[in-house]
């Protein structure tokens, strides 16, 4: 979640204030609550009403695909920072100063509707992105054996941190960092490795906006994608135990059927996921 973040950063582009929230509502309110409500509209005939109102409430305040108004108002509060910022040092100071914030918010129980004090804290991350795509010329420049390095160094912290915490892990859903300098770091050196090798074999802003305009309907739908094949299954009389091979066929089975709905649905229905005819 921390590298989806620092990659909106990395690709944020300033516009009008009128061209920008256009975008925010055709590219991702509206996808987010037809792709979201879509499914649960079409079950209420076996669930009822009460269920269909219930599952429409917890999608608008985050009690379920909390990632996206997370992710909205996060793009939202990034592009105000943007705006009245001067220099990168002030990008930098109002971006710690409202993760800062949404960590407060978040001890003191304040924010939890539609995932605001989230929103706040993954500033640090889209200021991540955001400053590699202001150095985009140095990190081509970065030499392989320093790259090189970096990657090693890279996987020796994240081993230190699996073995001295075992069991924990980042988690931007609950506000979880089990050693935060540790964790930063972490972050901003994969992120640096990233983009780095992306702006090195020149692919990164094109490969970056196809994947991000092309998983949405992967993120909402393929949790739907596995209970249907989990009930395919059932149905014939396979038995699934849980594996990491049962685990890599569904991953691959959702990613074809996800796959699948995203090109019908990018072609009779462009609008559904943020696109243009």
């Amino acid at each position: 979640m921390p590298l989806f973040f620092a990659i909106s950063g990395y690709l944020y582009r300033k516009k009008r204030i009128g061209i920008f929230y256009k975008d925010v509502l055709f590219r991702l309110i509206i996808p987010w609550l037809v792709l979201g409500g879509f499914p649960c509209l079409l079950s209420t005939p076996f669930y009822g009403v009460f269920h269909t109102k219930d599952f429409l409430i917890k999608l608008l305040i985050g009690k379920v695909f909390w990632f996206m108004p997370c992710f909205i108002l996060g793009l939202i509060i990034h592009d105000a920072i943007i705006r009245i910022s001067r220099t990168s040092w002030h990008v930098i100071g109002l971006s710690t100063l409202a993760m800062l914030l949404g960590f407060i918010a978040d001890r003191e129980g304040l924010g939890e509707i539609g995932m605001i004090n989230r929103a706040f804290v993954v500033q640090v991350f889209f200021l991540i992105g955001s400053l590699f795509k202001q150095k985009e010329k140095v990190l081509i420049d970065t030499n392989w054996c320093y790259l090189a390095f970096f990657a090693v160094l890279y996987i020796a912290l994240c081993m230190y941190g699996h073995f001295k915490y075992p069991g924990d892990c980042i988690d931007v859903h609950l506000n979880r960092y089990f050693d935060f300098p540790l964790n930063m770091f972490c972050v901003y050196l994969g992120c640096f490795l990233f983009f780095t090798v992306f702006c090195k074999l020149n692919i990164g802003s094109r490969l970056l906006s196809f994947l991000g305009s092309n998983t949405l309907v992967l993120y909402m739908w393929h949790g739907y994608a596995i209970s249907l094949i989990l009930m395919i299954l059932k149905r014939v009389g396979f038995s699934f135990s849980p594996s990491i091979l049962s685990g890599l066929v569904l991953t691959i089975g959702a990613c074809v059927i996800c796959g699948g709905c995203s090109f019908v649905l990018n072609r009779f229905c462009p609008w559904t996921v943020g696109k243009k005819r």
